[in-house]
């Protein structure tokens, strides 16, 4: 596995409503590449953890989780578990080794290497960072968000009063945003490069480019939110915003009033 799908898949986690989804665990670095953990440590894709306080236990035939115990021996204290068939199982201490997968760590390196001269700070607790502004950022108010393809997206960032033509990065690797005032949306993975380093790139953003903030014609549920040359609004839904939305979807096509009904549905 590469350090991008490596990052692509950390990303992933701390995207994830779960917490205990969100911790790698050092059974699962042997697996990765040479100098895989420093490198995304480095980029705070990952950050070192306490030992894990419970194991599955492999000595039996349906594995099972056992509490994380410790012995004081000669040698000092030993980590095992005790096995309701086996007794007590002695567990390497490298085998608890933990790292965790935070979405602060990420807008705290993703600040710095924006050089927005900040510390990130949660705009929405838990779901949005903000990070400041910088030239890397063409001087657009740039942001962190956690969630957004989540079920209450909609309702939690429409609350939060973007400032103009924003610049939101996302930890998701989709972004379909459903408020209005997005800015410049833009998935994390996106601006990841490999190039014997891991490092975000943000050369490859149309920075002085806004269409999702200029142009925006999307209905969420009785609702739709329009954008047009910077200007934005919600407004209830209509029958009639289907078929503008057909029109948009098909620009310079014409359709005859039947055959414009069937297509909106």
């Amino acid at each position: 596995m590469s350090l991008i799908q490596l990052a692509a898949d950390l990303l992933a986690r701390a995207d994830l409503p779960a917490q205990h989804d969100r911790f790698v665990l050092a059974k699962e670095t042997a697996f990765w590449p040479p100098e895989a953990v420093s490198k995304l440590q480095a980029l705070g894709l990952i950050t070192q953890a306490p030992a894990a306080n419970q194991i599955v236990c492999n000595y039996c035939d349906e594995p099972h989780l056992e509490p994380v115990l410790y012995a004081d021996r000669t040698d000092g204290s030993h980590p095992f578990i005790a096995c309701p068939l086996n007794g007590r199982v002695w567990v390497d201490a490298a085998e608890l080794a933990r790292w965790a997968v935070s979405a602060d760590a990420v807008a705290a390196s993703l600040a710095e290497s924006l050089g927005t001269g900040i510390r990130p700070h949660e705009a929405v607790p838990g779901r949005c960072w903000s990070l400041g502004v910088s030239a890397a950022t063409a001087n657009r108010p740039a942001y962190l968000v956690r969630g957004s393809g989540w079920p209450d997206a909609a309702e939690r960032f429409q609350r939060f009063r973007w400032p103009p033509n924003p610049l939101s990065f996302h930890l998701s690797h989709t972004v379909s945003v459903k408020w209005p005032d997005v800015g410049l949306a833009v998935p994390l993975i996106h601006c990841l490069r490999d190039t014997g380093e891991l490092r975000y790139d943000f050369r490859g953003i149309d920075l002085a480019a806004s269409p999702l903030a200029r142009f925006r014609f999307v209905r969420d549920g009785s609702v739709w939110h329009a954008a047009f040359g910077g200007k934005a609004c919600t407004v209830p839904a209509r029958v009639g915003f289907l078929y503008i939305a057909v029109l948009l979807r098909y620009p310079g096509r014409q359709f005859r009033p039947s055959a414009l009904m069937a297509t909106a549905g």
